[in-house]
């Protein structure tokens, strides 16, 4: 099991410049802070570790964890990397930071690798692409543009195998925590009769917003 933090990203550009650093989790902080100050994108956290907590496994001690963000190809892209580096060499004065990893990823690929198709429980399945369609399946589509709350994270595959065995059909919905609203539109295709969803986080509100959007739904309630 992968221990996954994701912020949005919506990318605007055919291409984006992914910068990233393998490092202690101990300088997590100042890094992250260094990310979200000159890069265009929230950061991500990811610790690959691997276990189940279904066969009793304990998660493993882990101080290594990656650090991401995203900056747009563009003009500016020379200067934002020059003030990341410069950051960062102000760090390694203090402690040990490896070199920044940079590379060009194209958005149909990260979309594709990131992304997949999933099949969750008896009934739904889980897609970034449009065209997608069948009769026997429910399907949940999620705008590929956006990296927060995919559908790929243990919880809400847990919550979607339980939402297909219950009788939504007319019932009123209340999603607390909404989230990307996966679990919205899940509800409203399983008949709930109308479904409000509540969300703190504006980034999560605007990654609702646009999923239900590309789901085709347009009266599910979200409410800051």
């Amino acid at each position: 099991m992968k221990n996954l933090k994701i912020h949005l990203i919506q990318m605007s550009n055919d291409s984006l410049i992914e910068i990233s650093l393998i490092i202690k989790n101990e300088f997590v902080e100042p890094v992250s802070y260094v990310f979200k100050k000159f890069s265009d994108y929230d950061f991500v956290i990811t610790e690959d570790i691997e276990y189940n907590p279904d066969e009793n496994e304990t998660r493993p001690k882990s101080d290594i964890v990656t650090i991401k963000s995203y900056i747009e190809d563009d003009t500016n892209l020379d200067n934002k990397l020059s003030s990341i580096q410069g950051a960062l060499a102000l760090i390694r004065i203090v402690s040990e930071v490896p070199d920044l990893i940079i590379r060009k990823i194209y958005k149909k690929d990260w979309i594709e690798q990131k992304f997949p198709s999933i099949n969750i429980g008896e009934k739904f399945v889980i897609t970034n692409d449009k065209s997608t369609s069948t009769k026997s399946k429910i399907i949940i589509k999620i705008n590929p543009g956006l990296g927060f709350g995919t559908g790929h994270h243990p919880t809400t595959r847990m919550m979607l195998e339980k939402m297909e065995n219950l009788n939504f059909s007319n019932k009123k919905i209340l999603d607390f925590g909404c989230g990307s609203g996966i679990l919205s539109i899940a509800a409203k295709k399983l008949g709930a009769k109308t479904v409000t969803a509540l969300e703190i986080d504006e980034l999560a509100i605007n990654s609702a917003k646009e999923n239900i959007k590309f789901s085709n739904l347009k009266d599910i309630d979200i409410r800051h």
